[in-house]
């Protein structure tokens, strides 16, 4: 399962009764876009919900792709999003904050912790795949980035 499908929406209670339909928890579920970033009227969110669907419409869905938003660039972008926090040094609780406050959606601690985990098992993977390969430079750019992960930080030059 990808993060994306554990990230839910704050308020999806609310939002449903605001748009006066039911809203599904996920915000990456498929009748979650449809509802509240297709387009469709947004008028009837007070505005706090309002600015943050407009602020995760932009910062995740804004794509060209024909089959936008279910084209999987918008999970890629949340999945950098979540990886840059934590580079620029956000403990996770921080980056679950960022992620409210920002878009009006969170994640569990738990689901956060195991994907920065799967990030940084990856990353050694392809460190080690690299080093077979006599690709120096790149293992030990990617060995940087693992670290950064690891310790909250962007990595080192």
């Amino acid at each position: 399962m990808s993060l994306t499908e554990k990230v839910y929406l704050v308020d999806h209670h609310r939002i449903g009764r605001q748009l006066g339909r039911s809203i599904p928890r996920a915000a990456f579920a498929g009748a979650t876009l449809d509802h509240l970033y297709t387009g469709q009227q947004l008028d009837g969110l007070e505005p706090a919900i309002h600015d943050r669907v407009i602020a995760f419409n932009q910062d995740f869905l804004d794509c060209d792709c024909q089959s936008n938003p279910y084209c999987g660039h918008a999970a890629e972008k949340f999945a950098r999003w979540v990886l840059g926090e934590r580079l620029d040094g956000r403990a996770p609780d921080e980056i679950i904050d960022a992620m409210r406050d920002a878009y009006g959606v969170y994640v569990y601690h738990g689901d956060l912790v195991n994907f920065l985990d799967d990030a940084i098992r990856l990353l050694d993977a392809l460190t080690d795949l690299a080093a077979v390969e006599g690709a120096e430079d790149y293992a030990e750019e990617v060995a940087s980035v693992r670290r950064g992960l690891e310790m909250g930080r962007q990595p080192s030059r």
